[in-house]
């Protein structure tokens, strides 16, 4: 994928001859009559101009090679620039207490174990991370890509 999210004219070319479905030829014929260079189907032996190659194979391109776009879901920002990435950090020093809903609180038990101290009042708790805890955070990802992953084919 490129930079917009769709293929270019010449993105699909490029693709179209990695995967074998085009190849370049100096001196084409087709019919008994030379063509000059150019692009050839290698299914079929017939001659393709670069500019049918997006039309023409576009959707078998996508198939074949694995390309995933990436997909709002229920749990991720559907802008895929903006999606949050978790990266694991370490305290050097024990972190200003913050209030939580004790249902908060027991989550980052839940996930902390014991580098977290919980201390509860009534509708309130307040979470104090300690020194030395490593705890996950997010991590803005401002990316130009919306391919998420290449899933390998044969």
């Amino acid at each position: 994928m490129e930079a917009e999210g769709v293929f270019t004219v010449g993105g699909c070319i490029e693709l179209a001859r990695m995967t074998g479905m085009i190849k370049y030829e100096r001196h084409r014929t087709h019919n008994a009559s030379t063509l000059g260079a150019g692009w050839i189907e290698c299914e079929s032996g017939e001659p393709i101009s670069g500019l049918d190659v997006k039309s023409k194979l576009e959707g078998r391109i996508r198939e074949d090679t694995g390309i995933r776009i990436l997909d709002p879901d229920d749990y991720s920002e559907p802008n895929p620039r903006l999606r949050d990435v978790l990266h694991e950090v370490g305290t050097q020093e024990e972190l200003p207490p913050v209030e939580r809903s004790p249902q908060a609180a027991e989550g980052f038990k839940a996930r902390y174990g014991d580098a977290v101290e919980i201390l509860q009042d009534g509708t309130t708790a307040t979470v104090e991370i300690r020194r030395g805890a490593y705890i996950f955070i997010p991590k803005a990802l401002n990316t130009e890509y919306f391919v998420e992953a290449q899933i390998p084919t044969d």
